[in-house]
């Protein structure tokens, strides 16, 4: 039995912007079913930004499945707006090279998505009005209260 996968997000309306949450041991079934439920939210927007803060997840993802979970992704956003971005914040070499690998299949999909180790960066790459403290409170509070919780 693998330890447990949480994850959550928030949508930021005023920024046209959805930050996110992921902690735990994702494996490709846990990541598509997360992202499921995320497409189905009504607050959803498939053409806001998404900044991804993914520093204390662990993956288990075959490279052979990035290649069909990008074009899966691709479908639930089915956005209008060519311009949307994605960025990765990641810390281990682990979610490095994971995130890398993702970003290939990403850019074979014309998609705008960048990795990056602090969440300044990736603020200015996003070019938001939001400050670094207020991702911070965000995330914190999406890991207190994370939106969704899988077990295998």
């Amino acid at each position: 039995m693998y330890p447990i996968f949480k994850a959550g997000y928030k949508i930021l309306t005023e920024h046209k912007l959805i930050i996110e949450f992921r902690s735990g041991f994702v494996t490709m079934e846990s990541l598509k079913a997360y992202r499921l439920q995320q497409a189905n939210d009504k607050e959803f927007n498939p053409d806001f930004d998404i900044l991804k803060e993914l520093t204390e997840m662990d993956v288990d993802i075959v490279v052979s499945d990035l290649e069909p979970y990008a074009n899966y992704v691709a479908q639930l956003r089915k956005s209008h707006e060519p311009n949307i971005k994605e960025a990765c914040i990641v810390k281990t070499p682990h979610q490095i090279v994971y995130a890398h690998l993702l970003k290939k299949q990403m850019d074979k999909l014309s998609k705008q998505f960048n990795i990056y180790t602090d969440i300044k960066s990736a603020i200015g790459w996003l070019d938001k009005p939001i400050t670094k403290e207020e991702v911070l409170a965000i995330v914190k509070e999406l890991k207190k209260k994370p939106s969704f919780v899988w077990r295998e």
